[in-house]
């Protein structure tokens, strides 16, 4: 073993060092044998997948894949300018450069040519050859031989290549001819008079012993071979290199120079200072040998007891490893890069070091002499490379050649003869050869078969344009149960057998339905660019290549799962699709996704649709009875919900959307009558669309706020500064008067628990609610299962939610009353109600700016194989009618011209809030007539629910069953009638200003323990009632409507009221001071700080939400689990938005519009 004085000195040599000091033979690095002391040598060693992008050298190295074959020795072993010319199964020889291969351009060619390409491959000429025309190589590059050397061009004059089929590989014909003769050796030596003997393993091919070749002279000019039969093109021992000098290596008698030289990268001495490891070496003649005649390479290895002759004809007996790595001999120093043999009558001391190097020829069993070995090591032999220092009869050790057969192979270029079997070229196809693509095999084979039958052929009058054979599906039936395919080949793996099966699968499946699909092709109006990727991917769809298998792996499956059950979509692979990316020298695709719907001929929606009512019902003598497209018929009005089955296609970019839906629409639509439409654009990978002129101008202004709160907030945290403006906008100080727990008055303090829970009620049944039923797995079976789940759980969560908003509607009624009024009853000055107004709307407003300033940029924050079409319909009402937003007048649209459609709540609630003045002034002047006329417009609220049911029977309340899921036209209809009105919430609102008025007024009333017991019972089964009043209205299997028009009526007319008792109760004896045990835990100070957050917390619930939901990239089932995991996620982002809604926008402003209310005041009262 070696040690090196340092690092330096070890990594300057060429090899490898250890930190325990040793220098290693680099050869010596990942040969899976720990050498340094913590096995750091068999650290970071390269594999085929860690070197997928690269070329993967033989010693483990990992190096560009174009820097493989371009004559440069970058891996240090000579690998990468191995294997650099193959054939493919048409004999067609191929030249890699540039990582890619590209054939032969062939202008004058004749058999002298195709023997030289036959060399190229070990073999000694060619058999026959034949020109091919028409060829285009696939990397756009044809191979030309220039001179030794091989350069690439991208055009060829004659457009041809050649097919060469060499003759089959003959060696150790020397035992053939004479029994007694073994194969000539070649002696090569230098001008010091140091020889090795090396043997012609290939026409153009010498092996040697390395360890004998490193002794000869280091200038290879002074290195000669015996026979002089020609110059040296190559020189290696198997991977390490001997000498940089190539061009002064002479073999024979001609003129030339030498490519290459270099020895195994493995070949060391460091494991054992007598036996060498892998001692073979390699020398390329520029001609073939003449005289000595070309030795087999081993097919086996060595057998104990055998007897094989080295050049002198010398016998040699092998012996077992066994024996030899006994103490007395090689203790243990033999390993399988080696085997042993003992001259027969082999004497102590004889023949000293007369077999220095010498090659050891054996006898196969069918009469040819292959090359077994060299001779490596000899005792008593003097010198450091054969020293010894014994002088007794022990055998002599021999490298083994068939230890390294597979890369010998690999050098001389036996194992690239027909080897390659990636398509590098094609010839030329026309429009027209698309159908003979289909129809030649298919043809030969009806023609024998017509003409062992006696059979005329097909019918004549069969329309043979539209009908497709299924002749090659039989044909494919009797081929992959016959006995050759069930055998197919016993020693191949399960995949390999896959592959036969699918190749014949799509072989026949091409054959049967591409004249169909061509023909359609080529009458579609489709794009030059989309008809040649079609083709193009059709081809390697066939050949089976993995980035077509992406295209259809992304794609939906029919049938998918569930759709028996009323699942009706497919997403596919979003992802997979828009990552697929394919680029070759002519050619290069990338996936595009789009969602297709497919729908059957469906009758138009009526304007009212029982969900349990069938679209397509089936006659008694269907013959769709009792199948299960009579299933698919029952489920078709699911249809209404998505326009159809939703279907992912990836398909390639190069085809627009207007193309795709043509070329399926002529293939479905006169077959089957099917519909298909791409209702949005196609996705591709670098289809963001760019900014639109309200994302900069909302990018600024975010910007611009988050600059100020940042200085403000460093001015007050750092500065200390108490000027106005810090304090407003400094975060510390809008955190600080967020988190207060102190209020006002404590009279309204359960208000704060009312809030909190109704805003969690809120985004609870949002979660459920604002799905997209198109993405439900099994849908029909959960809506069945609804009646079962209505009561205790999907009942609450869905009117529940909606019951919630009344109570923000009330509290909102509560506060405007008790605030004007203490207000004032402070303040001796006249009632302005144009700044009551403007006050409302400047308080209202900032925070609903920052929220359509967040709504603009909804485009950019996710996406989906239905996020664009969808967030797409809540982001472009943004941009045309934020202004009826700002007014408060939005819920007077319907959906397709409202932004955040939730903010209907705030146009309700401010158009309420400036009508309050009239009962709030009537308590002023007139208490009793105040009550009166708060109560008057409380029931005339229950009446103005009544007219838009009486007016058009057809907008009754059919939200609050599963009906209105079949359309959304209907549920927009049906909210902007019954639900986004200000006259739908007269009641709630005005029970809210007369409960405010009750707790100015009459704080000190208290009211009897037994009548407080009664009433909190009464007010408590009213909001339950109120709760599961509509539970049977989501039988959707009952045969018949379940709700009367008349219970429908009485709902839309009291539901609100009936709830609205409830929090009313609680508000009032919170104020009287009985509050009870729910008025106390409402009222828990813990509240206070999320009750401040309510109002932007009710803002931003929806962006969490929407942007979960619409960037799904699968169907999902409807669960508890998963629906309550969002519910809490998006709860908890929606309270971080709402924070920084709060410091930025809300908290800041209200304090500045504070600040001048006050400044305001004080001028005022300096005036008086």
């Amino acid at each position: 073993r070696v040690f090196a004085v340092n690092r330096e000195q070890c990594e300057t040599s060429g090899k490898f060092f250890c930190s325990d000091g040793l220098c290693l033979d680099r050869g010596l690095r990942c040969d899976a044998r720990n050498d340094c002391a913590d096995a750091e040598d068999e650290r970071g060693c390269h594999n085929e997948s860690a070197c997928a992008d690269g070329f993967l050298c033989a010693n483990g190295a990992c190096v560009d894949g174009w820097r493989a074959c371009d004559g440069r020795d970058d891996c240090g072993d000579w690998s990468d300018e191995f294997s650099c010319v193959k054939s493919d199964a048409k004999g067609v020889p191929l030249f890699r450069r540039n990582d890619t291969w590209s054939p032969l351009c062939v202008r004058e060619f004749g058999s002298q040519d195709a023997d030289a390409i036959c060399r190229q491959f070990g073999l000694s000429k060619a058999e026959n050859w034949t020109l091919v025309s028409g060829v285009r190589p696939k990397s756009g590059f044809w191979a030309r031989i220039d001179g030794k050397d091989v350069a690439l061009e991208d055009s060829c004059a004659s457009n041809q290549t050649v097919s060469v089929f060499c003759q089959h590989f003959r060696c150790g014909e020397s035992a053939q001819n004479e029994s007694s003769s073994v194969p000539d050796s070649v002696r090569v030596f230098d001008t010091r008079g140091r020889e090795c003997w090396a043997q012609s393993v290939a026409s153009e091919w010498l092996l040697l012993s390395a360890q004998c070749f490193r002794t000869l002279s280091q200038n290879l000019s002074e290195i000669l071979i015996e026979n002089k039969t020609g110059i040296a093109r190559q020189a290696f021992s198997h991977f390490r290199t001997l000498s940089q000098n190539l061009s002064e290596i002479l073999i024979e008698n001609k003129t030339g120079i030498a490519r290459q030289a270099f020895s195994h990268f493995r070949f060391s001495h460091f494991r054992s200072l007598r036996v060498p490891q892998y001692d073979v070496a390699f020398v390329r003649s520029e001609q073939p040998f003449a005289s000595a005649s070309v030795a087999c390479l081993p097919s086996h290895s060595m057998d104990a007891s055998i007897t094989c002759f080295a050049a002198d004809d010398t016998p040699f007996q092998v012996l077992e490893t066994r024996v030899c790595n006994e103490t007395r001999h090689l203790n243990g120093a033999l390993s399988t890069s080696h085997f042993c043999a003992q001259r027969n009558g082999q004497r102590a001391g004889a023949g000293r070091c007369a077999l220095r190097g010498r090659p050891l020829m054996c006898l196969s069993a069918d009469s040819a002499w292959y090359l077994s070995g060299f001779s490596s090591f000899e005792y008593g032999c003097n010198g450091t490379a054969f020293g010894g220092y014994e002088y007794t009869s022990h055998p002599t050790v021999f490298s083994n050649v068939f230890a390294v057969k597979a890369m010998v192979e690999k050098a001389i270029g036996f194992a690239d003869y027909r080897s390659l079997v990636a398509d590098v070229w094609t010839q030329e196809m026309t429009s027209q050869a698309i159908s003979l693509l289909a129809n030649d095999s298919v043809a030969e084979e009806e023609d024998e078969e017509y003409a062992e039958e006696g059979d005329d052929g097909p019918e004549d009058d069969i329309p043979v344009d539209r009908v497709i054979s299924l002749e090659p599906l039989q044909t494919l039936v009797d081929r992959l149960w016959s006995s050759e395919a069930r055998k197919a080949n016993g020693s191949v793996e399960s995949l390999e057998r896959l592959h036969f099966l699918f190749s014949q699968s799509l072989d026949a499946i091409f054959r049967t339905l591409l004249p169909f699909v061509s023909e359609n092709i080529l009458q579609t109006n489709l794009s030059s660019a989309c008809l040649r990727t079609l083709l193009r991917m059709s081809q390697d769809f066939r050949q089976q290549k993995e980035y077509v298998f992406r295209f259809v792996d992304a794609s939906a499956r029919f049938p998918f799962s569930g759709l028996l059950d009323g699942t009706i979509a497919d997403f596919g692979e979003y992802d997979e699709c828009l990552a697929i990316e394919h680029r070759e020298v002519d050619f290069a695709v990338s996936g595009q996704y789009c969602l297709a719907s497919v729908a059957l001929p469906m009758p138009a929606l009526p304007p009212r649709l029982h969900f349990h009512a069938p679209v397509l019902p089936l006659g008694n003598d269907s013959a769709l009875r009792n199948t299960f497209w009579a299933v698919v018929a029952k489920n078709a009005n699911l249809f209404y919900i998505s326009r159809g089955l939703r279907l992912a296609l990836c398909v390639p970019d190069s085809c627009h959307k207007q193309e795709i839906q043509t070329l399926l629409a002529s293939l479905f639509r006169e077959t089957l009558g099917l519909h298909f439409s791409i209702g949005h654009d196609c996705q591709t990978r670098d289809s963001r669309t760019p900014l639109t002129s309200a994302q900069i101008a909302s990018i600024v202004v975010l910007s611009v706020v988050t600059v100020v709160v940042f200085v403000a907030t460093f001015a007050d945290v750092v500065l200390h500064s108490a000027h106005t403006l810090v304090t407003c906008f400094s975060v510390r100080q809008n955190a600080r008067k967020l988190f207060l727990s102190s209020t006002t008055t404590s009279r309204l303090s359960a208000i704060h628990g009312l809030r909190v829970l109704s805003i969690a009620w809120i985004l609870v049944g949002h979660v459920y609610l604002m799905q997209f039923f198109q993405v439900f797995h099994v849908l029909r079976r959960s809506v069945e299962e609804m009646p079962r789940l209505a009561l205790l759980r999907y009942q609450p969560l869905k009117l529940g939610s909606f019951l919630q908003v009344e109570t923000f509607l009330f509290l909102g009624g509560v506060t405007a009353s008790f605030v004007t009024l203490e207000v004032t009853s402070r303040r001796k000055r006249p009632f302005d109600w144009f700044a009551f107004l403007v006050f409302r709307w400047l308080r209202y407003t900032p925070a609903l700016v920052g929220l359509l300033l967040l709504y603009f940029l909804l485009p950019l924050c996710a996406s989906g194989p239905i996020f664009a079409p969808n967030i797409h319909s809540m982001y472009a009402p943004c941009e045309r009618f934020f202004w009826r937003n700002l007014l408060y007048v939005n819920n007077f649209y319907d959906n397709t011209g409202n932004c955040a459609t939730h903010t209907w709540y705030l146009a309700v609630d401010f158009q309420l809030y400036a009508v309050s003045p009239l009962a709030i002034f009537a308590f002023k002047r007139r208490p009793l007539f105040g009550v009166i006329l708060t109560l008057l417009l409380v029931a005339s609220g229950a009446l103005l629910a009544l007219l838009p049911p009486l007016l058009s029977p057809n907008t009754l309340p059919a939200m609050y069953s599963m009906d209105t899921i079949l359309s959304d036209d209907a549920i927009s209809h049906h909210f902007r009638l019954l639900y986004w009105g200000a006259w739908q919430h007269v009641s709630p609102y005005f029970m809210g200003v007369l409960v405010g008025f009750v707790a100015h007024s009459k704080p000190r009333l208290r009211i009897p323990a037994p009548l407080n017991a009664l009433l909190w019972c009464a007010c408590a089964a009213s909001a339950l009632l109120t709760v599961f009043w509509t539970t049977d209205w989501m039988d959707s299997t009952a045969a018949e409507e379940t709700p009367s028009r008349a219970q429908r009526l009485l709902f839309t007319a009291t539901h609100k009221i009936t709830w609205t008792v409830f929090p009313a109760w609680i508000v009032v004896t919170t104020a009287l001071g009985q509050p009870g045990p729910v008025g106390r835990f409402l009222s828990s100070h813990w509240f206070v700080p999320l009750s401040r957050l309510t109002y932007c917390l009710y803002l931003v619930q929806l962006i969490p939400i929407v942007l979960s939901a619409y960037s799904v990239r699968y169907v999902t089932p409807f669960d508890d689990f998963a629906n309550w995991s969002k519910a809490s996620f998006c709860l908890l982002l929606s309270l971080s938005l709402a924070f920084i809604l709060f410091v930025c926008f809300e908290s800041p402003f209200n304090q500045l519009l504070n600040t001048t209310i006050k400044a305001r005041d004080e001028t005022h009262n300096n005036h008086k």
